[in-house]
């Protein structure tokens, strides 16, 4: 077995290993955002060089463009060598090694997108599933990361989330929703709009629908005003039945104050050609938005006792006076003595 068995035999870089691999990839995101804003992904007519050569022109669009693609060979260096470590060390831990490997492949799927973008174009469609996977890479590297630091903390913790308690299920519907809202904005948006890049959804050209596109993206704004309320209920219960659970109420809070970031911003856009900073912070917060209520996903199947990440049947034989792990109670037990008392 590969799983090293003391919380001081896990080395601490290892955590920061996957934090920094997690930050890279969300930096990716963005600059992928950027060059949808700025319309520059044909700033580079071929693909891998640009205007067959290996350094861009001297003009923006250009510039960005391929600074988002050299991106790419900057952040594999981490999410390989995060794979790697998880592999030798953490081989038999699933919630590790499997999210590892999976943003890997989802980064390779988001590359290989981006070439048809400039050999061929991409239809809508297609373009969705772009946005979809690239978020769906930063999902899987957070989701390693944080198990990753919950092995740092304890090494008995189980990385599995248990997502049977009330607030998990709502904390993952949550989540769902956030992601059907960011990533639905590339089909309801008309093409070109600035809309169609990753962002929040907000007021920015909404008004009555004249068309189907106006339908569609009124039906946008509603499923994002369902979100913004399922992530204010989020906060709320996390603070009122999670406070045993510190770095969940924490998260929560976090996506509470994104959430309020996102909205202003969606309100201070009054025009959808208003430059390019207001749409980058929105995507930006977006962006973070999404990673920390995977966060929060992840914890809220976890416990947290004393500050010390622990599962659920070691915090229970503590308070029966137990010594985990060679505890005499057994979660049977703990099971039978706690019937009845509900979640909390």
């Amino acid at each position: 077995m590969n799983d090293v068995s003391f919380a001081s035999e896990v080395p601490k870089w290892h955590r920061r290993l996957f934090a920094w691999a997690a930050f890279m990839v969300y930096v990716l995101v963005l600059s992928g955002g950027i060059v949808c804003i700025t319309d520059s992904s044909h700033g580079c007519p071929d693909w891998p060089t640009c205007h067959e050569r290996w350094f861009p022109p001297n003009q923006a669009d250009s510039i960005i463009e391929y600074s988002h693609r050299m991106l790419t060979p900057l952040t594999l260096p981490f999410l390989i060598t995060a794979a790697v470590v998880a592999w030798r060390r953490y081989r038999s831990e699933r919630w590790i090694i499997i999210p590892t490997i999976g943003a890997i492949v989802c980064l390779a799927v988001v590359v290989f997108f981006g070439a048809l973008v400039i050999l061929t174009g991409l239809p809508r469609g297609w373009a969705a599933v772009d946005l979809g996977t690239a978020l769906m890479a930063l999902a899987l590297i957070v989701t390693a990361a944080s198990g990753m630091s919950a092995r740092v903390r304890s090494p008995t913790e189980d990385l599995r989330p248990s997502l049977t308690s009330g607030f998990a299920g709502l904390a993952l519907a949550t989540t769902a929703t956030v992601y059907t809202a960011l990533v639905s904005g590339v089909l309801v948006s008309r093409p070109g709009a600035l809309m169609r890049c990753l962002n929040w959804p907000g007021v920015v050209g909404l008004g009555k629908p004249e068309d189907l596109y106006g339908w569609m993206y009124l039906a946008r704004f509603a499923l994002g005003v369902l979100a913004s309320v399922l992530i204010a209920a989020l906060v709320v219960k996390a603070w009122k039945s999670q406070r045993h659970n510190p770095l969940l109420v924490r998260d929560a809070t976090i996506a509470g104050v994104l959430l309020a970031i996102a909205t202003a911003i969606g309100v201070l856009m009054p025009t959808p050609d208003n430059g390019i900073v207001m749409p980058a912070l929105s995507m930006a917060t977006a962006a973070a938005l999404w990673a920390v209520l995977v966060a929060v996903v992840l914890r809220s199947g976890r416990e947290i006792s004393d500050g010390s990440w622990v599962t659920r049947t070691e915090s229970m034989g503590a308070t029966h006076g137990c010594h985990v792990p060679n505890c005499g109670c057994t979660a049977d037990t703990l099971n039978r003595e706690n019937a009845g008392k509900g979640e909390r």
